[in-house]
């Protein structure tokens, strides 16, 4: 296989807080390849959103402290000069953010918006780039495109802002889209057509896919790859169908567990105890080990390491022996 559009190495993200340093990336590796769609998840505060923010160094510095490497193609995207990382943002790799209300300028016309970026990457002066707008417009369902240009963020329905960021970040044909939470804020009908424009417009342009959820059945019908986080850490990543069907690690069995399912024997979800730990002041050893049924002595000492238990299927977990997700019966 040849190099990965993207690795991520050792990557750290830490602030500057009065209770000193406290890391919400805490060595995170993994790697994509082109074309390939990944699904990260797990809990609020678990460290997804951070992580892609590093990725295009969208995370101001200070109070942010940077650590390990960001490798595009092989070059460390921490180390690039500013000019770079512009020409990177939007060109190379884009980014649909949770709220489209806070992430468009409600002062801008949606063309202009629009125009900005597809100028600045594509090289199109301005006739051309209104042109590439109404067409990407258009590619993601908004009517009467031409027109709609001139209108401003307010103007359009939650649904149709959406659509708005997607047709933004795919109109200089990025290589990588990050979608953080795409759905956020949208009801079910809407939140349905949203992934599955994304998903159609990425097989369509063979662009690579990093989706921040919290919902698991997204990300099965959607991503090849699984990781999930805890704790501003890898705890499993794997292909989607082994992590789903065999999890691994009790956090990854605790999230399949508290999701509905039509086939269960009862109604009755089984939630997780407890809550997710404070990073400014994290248990020792595991960090999950307070909240796992699982957990030993050592899991108190020592914090485990990612290890591969079959091939591309990695969990940070002592134990040997698990259960099976979600009946509990013995391996």
């Amino acid at each position: 296989m040849g190099q990965p559009l993207l690795e991520l190495r050792e990557l750290t993200t830490a602030f500057r807080t009065d209770a000193g340093l406290v890391r919400a990336v805490d060595g995170v590796t993994f790697s994509l390849r082109e074309g390939e769609s990944l699904g990260v998840v797990g809990e609020s505060g678990s460290g997804k959103s951070v992580t892609n923010l590093s990725v295009m160094r969208l995370v101001p510095t200070p109070p942010g402290v940077h650590s390990g490497q960001v490798l595009w193609r092989g070059e460390d995207v921490l180390r690039w000069p500013a000019r770079r990382v512009r020409k990177f943002r939007g060109g190379e790799c884009a980014m649909i953010f949770k709220d489209p209300m806070t992430s468009l300028n409600p002062f801008l016309k949606i063309g202009l918006q629009l125009t900005e970026a597809i100028e600045l990457h594509l090289g199109l002066d301005h006739h051309a780039a209104r042109g590439r707008a109404v067409e990407m417009l258009k590619s993601v369902g908004i009517p009467s495109a031409a027109t709609r240009l001139d209108d401003y963020p307010h103007q359009y329905s939650g649904g149709m802002r959406q659509r708005v960021m997607i047709a933004m970040a795919l109109s200089c044909d990025p290589k990588l889209l990050i979608a953080d939470e795409p759905t956020t804020a949208l009801d079910v009908t809407i939140q349905a057509q949203i992934l599955e424009l994304i998903d159609e417009r990425r097989r369509a342009t063979g662009t690579s896919l990093i989706l921040i959820t919290h919902s698991l059945g997204v990300v099965a019908g959607m991503c090849e790859r699984t990781i999930v986080m805890y704790a501003g850490r890898v705890v499993e990543e794997g292909p989607t169908t082994a992590v789903f069907a065999d999890p691994r690690m009790p956090y990854t069995i605790g999230l399949l567990e508290s999701v509905p399912r039509l086939d269960a024997a009862n109604d009755r979800l089984v939630p997780i105890p407890g809550s997710p730990p404070n990073p400014a002041d994290l248990p020792s050893g595991c960090p999950f080990r307070p909240r796992c049924r699982w957990a030993t002595e050592r899991c108190a000492a020592e914090r485990p390491v990612l290890r591969e238990i079959a091939p591309g299927h990695r969990i940070a977990c002592h134990a040997d022996v698990l259960h099976d997700a979600p009946t509990g019966t013995p391996r």
